[in-house]
């Protein structure tokens, strides 16, 4: 039986037995509420407490006058037959959370138990569930198994609150069964992905900038979020350029930037001993000029994952439904073509890039490339496969530049992009074939000559 009386009574055994050994065997309600702070009128208790006795057959004799006698000795068998939920031991709850890596083990939910999600504080946010209740009278309770099985590990799940009161509710859903088969589908899936931890490990890749006058801030915790199926290595490579630089509009500023970002991402990006840099794991708030540059020093000989902040959602997480992705990217090309001309790439994804305050900021003659998604947004780069739809055609136009301009040709570029495209801007350059690159900042309405990225990257001031 699972009721008010029960539950309270679990709680009581001990109580109750010292009390008989104080009153020889006879024990008056009123002391007993006042001992366990019960917060309930004396005739209530008293009609749970009989309630409770009579089905769970205790030998109790209950009388009218509120005062309850029983042997000492019937009462202490019948409480150990009874007794239900003990305490689990040090060692059972460590490999509880062990096995269950931290995580809710309830089927899509696999919430990190360290944390709360909301205010990110750390803590103990998981609940331990039975399986076979620890009492007969809990759910999916048992008369033979509850005790027996109360402290086993195998009877055990790590789960969140809402979700331990989900499978504690619906019994008939969440049978023993069903319960036996979520545990272990969770521990062999963990099981699975540390087998291959080489295969996985990634080191990720922290870079913070000013954008617009405002410190930007990387949050590492939300970064690695997103990294699965990966992890991340215990070495964080952090390139700050927040507190190093000058202002915006000070031509000293690109400089100190390119200068500072190219020493503290080389020394990031040095192997340790016994060290592999196999593969990096990306995220980057900075102005696009230091950002192509950033990309070219990664280069594309690593393998490397670039991450969106999609800031409406407070993530890094890329989207999964690939079938919604926006993958239309327009080219438009000059229409006549001369080697006198300075050759311009206009990139539109995240707005519009202004075309006459191109041609006025360049001047004299331009052949004039725009590369733009079909509707340019701060929330327009949302998957994968729309970087990788940039990048092919970002090659495709290095082609064509080479093909007819020739191997030395500067190109000046424009972009209004998010953070993992002016990456791939300088991530994707051809080796042989790739110019010299003019990058702009647009601010305060202006757009503002930048770096200067030359083909031999060595080279960088």
């Amino acid at each position: 039986m699972c009721s008010a009386g029960g539950r309270l009574m679990t709680k009581l055994y001990d109580k109750i037995s010292q009390a008989l050994r104080d009153n020889e065997g006879v024990l008056r309600i009123g002391k007993l509420k006042d001992a366990v702070d019960y917060q309930k009128s004396v005739d209530s208790f008293r009609r749970e407490l009989k309630a409770w006795t009579e089905a769970d057959s205790c030998p109790i004799r209950f009388e009218v006058s509120g005062y309850i006698a029983y042997g000492d000795t019937d009462f202490s068998e019948w409480s150990k037959k009874h007794r239900g939920r003990g305490k689990l031991t040090d060692y059972t709850v460590l490999r509880v959370w062990s096995r269950a890596g931290g995580q809710c083990q309830f089927p899509g939910c696999t919430k990190d138990l360290t944390e709360d999600p909301l205010t990110k504080s750390v803590g103990n946010f998981a609940q331990i569930a039975h399986i076979v209740a620890a009492s007969p009278d809990g759910p999916r309770g048992c008369e033979d198994l509850s005790q027996r099985l109360g402290d086993k590990f195998e009877n055990l799940m790590l789960l969140c609150y809402p979700h331990h009161r989900l499978i504690d509710t619906d019994v008939d859903q969440y049978s023993v069964e069903v319960l036996n088969d979520m545990k272990r589908r969770h521990e062999d899936r963990l099981d699975a992905f540390l087998a291959s931890t080489d295969a996985y490990e990634t080191h990720m890749v922290l870079i913070s900038g000013v954008i617009r006058g405002q410190p930007t801030r990387i949050v590492q915790a939300e970064a690695a979020r997103a990294l699965s199926p990966r992890f991340a290595n215990n070495r964080v490579l952090e390139v700050d350029l927040t507190n190093a630089l000058p202002e915006e509009t000070d031509d000293l500023y690109w400089r100190s930037g390119a200068e500072i970002l190219k020493k503290r991402l080389r020394q990031a990006l040095e192997p340790r001993p016994n060290e592999r840099l196999d593969h990096l794991s990306v995220f980057a708030l900075a102005a696009i000029p230091l950002l192509v540059l950033a990309g070219r020093l990664i280069g594309d000989k690593r393998r490397a994952e670039l991450y969106q902040n999609q800031r409406d959602l407070n993530s890094w997480s890329w989207f999964e439904e690939v079938e919604s992705a926006d993958t239309t990217i327009e080219l438009v090309r000059p229409e006549t073509i001369a080697k006198d001309r300075t050759a311009v790439l206009a990139l539109s994804f995240s707005q519009d890039v202004d075309i006459d305050q191109v041609r006025a900021t360049v001047g004299g003659d331009i052949d004039l490339y725009v590369m733009r998604a079909a509707e340019p947004s701060y929330n327009w780069l949302k998957h994968r496969v729309q970087l990788d739809a940039f990048r092919k055609k970002y090659l495709q136009i290095q082609d064509e530049l080479e093909r007819k301009y020739g191997k030395t040709r500067t190109l000046h570029v424009f972009a209004a992009v998010p953070a993992p495209v002016a990456i791939e801007i300088g991530r994707s350059l051809h080796p042989k074939v790739a110019p010299e690159l003019v990058v702009y900042d647009y601010i305060d309405g202006l757009y503002v000559r930048g770096l200067v990225i030359p083909k031999d990257i060595s080279s960088v001031p």
